[in-house]
């Protein structure tokens, strides 16, 4: 009998002319009687057959093989079991083309199971096939072992799943005696199996019927194809075998394989919670249907250790991955990115319109939300996995790491929140939902007095124009519901209405059978109150603010002490990203940290760069793949999807081999202030806060519009809405280094023009705190002002980040200093030059003829007659601190220290005059 599979040695385990375990009791069966063409179908030869290798193998067994009942052999009898056709005529899943797997090329091993099932060996057959090498053996004895398994259990319903603690050997027995009975089909094994593996307990006509009209039109026919068809929407593939048993023989990643102990803890919840459906793994290696995808471990402090389906990483630039084969073009679109904008701009509505009431915060997690959709039976076998060596996992449910998994929970998660709303201000549902709502924790405790929030165009509150609330929904970020009321009674009715959307659309809980899909663990912690953690983010209703917790604070400032000690010199491009992920979330509480991060993002780029050049000289590797990437071929049809599968390999290999070089570099001086300035702000006694207003956070009408512009000799700037305007000739140590005087850098001392606009910004702002102080314009606790240029580059440093420009970068400080612990906020719009004409008259002003030195020299008498609008403004001067603190900034590139810009503005920014 020939074999295609010697290319594999350690898959095949050939050992031709040795003795093989089990070899020689296989043959003591057969020997016993004289070798027949009969075939074993006959309940009687069966059953004779098993008692031998009782004799044989069961000696050292806790049970005996072949189950007894009251001296009789009890069985489900294999005929009992239904066929094809009442599989696909019972079962809610069908099968469809475009989800099918299978070997392209098939060889005598992968038709075994096949043949065994029929039932039409003959003994001396079996004994020829336990001798062809030890992993054939291992099949007959495994079939054999099998062969009379009592089945009836694995059909009921387990009401002891939630104290199961490992797996269950014997059930894994009975479903693999079942894969065995299917010829090794994983589709007949779900649709047979039914139950919790194809969510049979949910009444999916009703449930789309409640849908109907309540989501869109586009996310019913997805949820109606996941309910009825499985996930994803499209999967194809006929995959070489020597390609199969290639990705078994890699096996996991080594941070599974590290992590064995927790691996099985996580692949058990798996199984209790119905998630896959374990066999012995030795049955992967004879089904066509079935594959192996890697599996990783992710393990992070203080969250929950997870398995990780790896359907990306390459090992070859002609590995085929699953997830290279899969497309979302036909799934449901993801928009859970928006719902934290949402949540926000909600909350900063609701204290517009309750000014003096207290608002709840509460959240809660549906359970396991990415395998809610379970995968369409035929697909079962294509996204499995080796869970060890032992056992082999079919994939019943969508899989953690596919490319689909977060679309195919998108459309469900949208229903709950639709429904949530549907179910709104339900005095019936808090009854049904009582118990639920009584096990948490409530702090409703009125406050003196809360921040206010101000209406405007873009937030004019949650009133409707009889006074009424406009009844809103919950809103879920993927699988974590953000919640907010202004009492306990309508916090109660919320949380009922989004139990009960949970409840509708995932079925209603019933614990002896399955899990609560509502998360019971995280539930039975939440306190509802005026503060809350969402997303890792700390939210307070009474001081309406939003920011990072003490605790990742603390793991950051751990991170900068222990692996960015102050006597470090050099970092790599890795380790360097690795912190700048997380400097860059303190910007959910601090947007300036981005100024602050800009030399390091700069940094960053500079060793990318150079580790792409030492990599060019130094990695035969990194030049191939470079040549792989820039060759040209040209193809059509497979030609082509093969050269773009190599060009994609290339690409990601070669960007990993730049990003993960060793190669060191210098921290700069720069660079160290900003370790130096993070270590500071970080300590609790910084007195630097880490949550901002949600007023700095959602889009709003701002209070006034701040106009500037700059010349290369001068700056000028106006707010007809807080009655003042300025001007500012610069000094001739500034002027002399911009471009009337030097055409470009070379000497590192150029003043762009760039940088003079956004000290325009900057001193405009000032202007705008100066009238703030004085005047107190408005009642708004946090305004927002529009600082408006025609310069990009000004525009960019004041939204985002100056990147490139060491004097924008020390500007960008500067402005940071000025920003931290503000109730003025700021953003910038662009207009072109010719809207912004007032601004670049003032910027332009010339010296009177007859002038000596000083602001005198300047003629502003003919602009209230050339423009109107300012006869009412007064003038700003700024103080004389502030622009020396600028001039020296723009003079040496270096910003003062924080603890100087606190004093300047303690001092006091400007004065305004008539």
């Amino acid at each position: 009998m020939s074999s295609s599979l010697s290319s594999s040695a350690r898959i095949s385990e050939l050992a031709d002319g040795e003795q093989r375990p089990g070899t020689a009791a296989v043959r003591g069966i057969t020997s016993r009687r004289p070798v027949s063409s009969t075939s074993i179908k006959g309940q009687q030869e069966k059953n004779e057959i098993l008692a031998d290798y009782q004799r044989v193998h069961g000696s050292d067994q806790e049970t005996a093989i072949v189950t007894e009942k009251k001296g009789k052999t009890s069985h489900r009898l294999r005929s009992a079991l239904p066929t094809q056709r009442i599989l696909q005529r019972s079962s809610p899943f069908k099968s469809r083309v475009s989800a099918s797997y299978r070997v392209a090329d098939l060889s005598m091993e992968l038709v075994l199971l096949p043949v065994f099932a029929s039932g039409f060996l003959a003994l001396d057959e079996y004994e020829s096939l336990s001798l062809l090498n030890s992993r054939s053996c291992r099949l007959v004895s495994l079939h054999l072992r099998l062969l009379d398994i009592d089945l009836s259990s694995v059909f009921q319903q387990r009401t002891a799943y939630a104290s199961q603690t490992e797996l269950d050997k014997g059930r894994v027995d009975m479903v693999s005696a079942l894969f065995i009975h299917y010829g090794g089909d994983p589709g007949k094994v779900v649709r047979a199996l039914n139950g919790e593996y194809t969510l049979n307990h949910l009444d999916r006509d009703r449930i789309l019927q409640r849908l109907s009209g309540v989501v869109s039109e586009e996310d019913h026919e997805h949820i109606r194809r996941i309910l009825y068809c499985g996930c994803p929407a499209a999967f194809h593939y006929e995959e070489l075998n020597q390609d199969r048993l290639m990705w078994m023989e890699r096996g996991n990643q080594p941070s599974y394989n590290a992590n064995q102990d927790v691996a099985r803890e996580t692949i058990n919840k798996e199984d209790k919670y119905s998630h896959v459906i374990p066999i012995h793994a030795e049955l992967l290696y004879y089904s066509p249907f079935c594959r192996h995808t890697p599996q990783g471990m992710v393990r992070k402090k203080g969250s929950k250790d997870r398995v990780v389906w790896d359907g990306s990483t390459k090992y070859s630039a002609t590995d085929i991955v699953m997830n290279e084969l899969s497309s979302v073009e036909l799934e449901a679109p993801i928009t859970f990115g928006l719902v934290e904008k949402e949540f926000d701009e909600y909350l900063f509505n609701l204290r517009i319109s309750y000014p003096y009431l207290n608002i709840l915060l509460a959240t809660l997690d549906v359970a396991a939300c990415f395998r809610f959709g379970r995968m369409a039976p035929d697909l079962a076998g294509a996204f499995g996995f080796l869970a060890g060596e032992d056992i082999y996992c079919l994939a019943n449910a969508m899989v953690f790491g596919h490319l689909s998994s977060a679309n195919s929970w998108e459309p469900f998660r949208r229903a709950i929140q639709a429904l949530s709303l549907v179910f709104a201000n339900s005095q019936e549902l808090v009854e049904k939902h009582r118990d639920l709502l009584d096990t948490i924790e409530w702090v409703d405790v009125p406050r003196a007095s809360y921040v206010q929030a101000h209406a405007c165009a873009l937030n004019p509150g949650v009133l409707n124009q009889q006074g009424r609330e406009i009844p809103s929904h919950s809103r879920f970020y993927v699988d974590d519901a953000l919640i907010a009321a202004i009492s306990t009674q309508k916090m109660r009715m919320m949380l009922a209405a989004t139990i009960e959307a949970i409840f509708v659309v995932m079925g209603e809980p019933e614990l002896r059978l399955r899990r609560c899909p509502l998360a019971m663990d995280k539930w039975e912690k939440l306190v509802v109150s005026s503060e809350q953690t969402f997303l890792g983010l700390r939210y307070d209703t009474v001081t309406m603010t939003k920011g990072t917790t003490p605790e990742y604070r603390d793991d950051v400032r751990d991170i900068l002490e222990n692996d960015w000690p102050q006597t470090r010199t050099h970092f790599t491009a890795k380790d360097a990203q690795k912190l700048v992920g997380k400097l860059a979330r303190l910007a959910k509480g601090a947007r300036w940290v981005f100024h602050i991060l800009s030399h390091m993002y700069d940094q960053i780029a500079v060793a990318l760069a150079a580790n792409k050049r030492f990599l060019a000289a130094s990695s035969k590797e990194f030049r191939q793949l470079v040549s792989m990437i820039t060759r040209n071929q040209n193809g059509h049809g497979q030609i082509a999807r093969n050269t773009a599968r190599i060009t994609s390999f290339a690409l990601k290999r070669a960007a990993q081999l730049v990003h993960r070089s060793r190669q060191r570099y210098l921290i700069t001086a720069e660079m160290r202030d900003d370790l130096d300035f993070f270590r500071h702000a970080l300590r609790s006694d910084s007195g630097i806060p880490w949550s901002a207003p949600l007023a700095h956070i959602v889009k709003r009408t701002p209070f006034a519009n701040l106009f500037g512009d700059s010349s290369l000799g001068a700056a000028g700037g106006y707010s007809i809405s807080l009655s003042y305007w300025w001007h500012i000739p610069f000094p001739d140590d500034i002027v002399r280094r911009t471009l009337l005087y030097l055409k470009d850098d070379s000497s590192n001392t150029l003043i762009s023009i760039n940088a003079l606009e956004f000290v325009t910004i900057i001193l405009n702002y000032c202007a705008a705190i100066t009238v703030l102080e004085q005047d107190n314009p408005t009642t708004d606790p946090h305004p927002v002002v529009l600082g408006i240029t025609d310069n990009t580059s000004s525009l960019n440093w004041t939204n985002h980040s100056c990147k490139r420009s060491p004097l924008g970068r020390a500007l960008s400080r500067f402005f940071v200093g000025l920003l931290i612990g503000s109730n003025l906020g700021i953003n910038a719009e662009w207009i072109s030059t010719d809207e912004n004409k007032i601004a670049d008259e003032i910027s332009r002003l010339k010296k009177a003829d007859s002038s000596t030195n000083g602001i005198s020299s300047f003629d502003y008498s003919s602009l209230p007659q050339k423009f109107p609008s300012l006869a009412n403004c007064r003038f700003w001067e700024p103080a004389p601190a502030l622009l020396s603190a600028i001039w020296s900034i723009l003079l040496s590139r270096k910003s003062p220290t924080l603890d100087e810009v606190n004093r300047l503005k303690q001092s006091g920014l400007g004065k305004l005059s008539t």
